[in-house]
Order: C-alpha cells, then structure tokens, then sequence
C-alpha cells in the first residue's frame, strides 16, 4: 500500500452501479443481498495498491455508541454481524470488486 485518498463521487458511483449485479452473480452471496444493500449505512476509505482502490463496509442498521466504544479497532471491528455486515473492495480504475467478506 502506498497511501490513502477520499475517494471521489466518480469511483463511487462506479462502485455503487455494479454492486447489486456483482452481488447477485458472486458464489456464496447470502440470499437477497442484492436487493437489500441497497438500504445499508456505508462507509468509504480510498488506499492506493496498485492503483486507487475504495474498501467499503456496508451496514444494515445504526450501531449504539457501545459498539463503537468497546472495539479495540471502532472503524471496522463487528463481531458475528452475519451478511448484517459485509466489506468489499472495490478498483476505482479497473472496476474489479474483490475481498467480499461478512462478519460471521
């Protein structure tokens, strides 16, 4: 990794435009993801490794302040959230989606 940038609207509406059709066509897609995403809270962080690339957490409900307080790293850490949670990473140059992973 060579850094970190706010990623502009471009990457992200490219992002946000093919994610429901990756999501449906990917192996081990819990189902109706797809569909409900569409409501989750995300957040996006921009690095650079070979090229820009956007990780993104998706969040299907607000978290308490609690949750946030008692994670040893607040920006990411969810535990046993299920496809409630959910991160992707996503090529702001070559459009590849890679590292889905939930919190399970």
């Amino acid at each position: 990794m060579t850094g970190y940038f706010s990623p502009d609207d471009a990457c992200l509406q490219r992002l946000e435009a093919g994610l429901e059709a990756f999501l449906k066509k990917g192996k081990h897609m819990p189902a109706g993801l797809a569909s409900r995403q569409r409501s989750y809270k995300r957040q996006y962080a921009g690095f650079r490794t070979d090229g820009p690339r956007v990780h993104t957490a998706f969040l299907c409900r607000e978290l308490h302040a609690w949750e946030w307080e008692s994670s040893p790293h607040p920006a990411r850490w969810i535990g046993g959230g299920g496809d409630c949670f959910f991160e992707i990473v996503f090529g702001c140059e070559d459009g590849v989606y890679s590292d889905f992973v939930t919190s399970d």
